[in-house]
């Protein structure tokens, strides 16, 4: 009887890294050595908050977008307040953006869109904040339709489709 061949060594203990799983591998252990790397974190009042989305270009390529209150060796320093949170949604034909402005009236809130990207002003609190976010997809800013509930802001575009 024969001994099947599984191509594992018996001392192999990481699966190899392939495509995303090679980006994302690579990303936390970048991460984790510039957090190792850090002199101890200040105790801020309030949640400390570190995050990063992953999101895959038209191009097939991921981007990593980091956020929160706390940053690692190599990055831009955060003020005691951390970055809101965004989300882009890509289905069907259509593009969601969702972004957390906590406390932010509708008055005190300012929306530009052009076909690639979309721009977030707002203040409140006496704080102000300005995010570009690069969308992943062409659209028609026209269509553009925005609300802004218990402080959330939800902004839907359809897909522009080039001829």
């Amino acid at each position: 009887m024969s001994k099947k061949s599984t191509g594992v060594r018996k001392n192999d203990t990481k699966p190899k890294e392939t495509g995303i799983n090679n980006h994302i591998a690579r990303f936390l252990q970048e991460a984790s050595k510039d957090f190792s790397a850090q002199a101890p974190i200040k105790v801020l009042a309030g949640p400390m908050v570190y995050g990063f989305n992953i999101i895959i270009g038209p191009d097939g390529s991921p981007k990593f977008e980091t956020f929160g209150n706390l940053s690692h060796a190599g990055a831009k320093e955060h003020g005691p307040g951390r970055d809101h949170l965004i989300d882009v949604i890509d289905r069907d034909n259509k593009i969601t953006v969702l972004a957390e402005l906590p406390g932010t009236l509708r008055e005190n809130l300012t929306i530009r869109a052009s076909e690639s990207e979309l721009i977030i002003e707002a203040s409140a609190d006496g704080k102000r904040y300005r995010r570009t976010i690069v969308l992943p997809r062409v659209v028609d800013p026209d269509t553009a339709s925005a609300q802004l509930n218990n402080g959330v802001l939800e902004v839907i575009f359809n897909k522009a489709y080039l001829s």
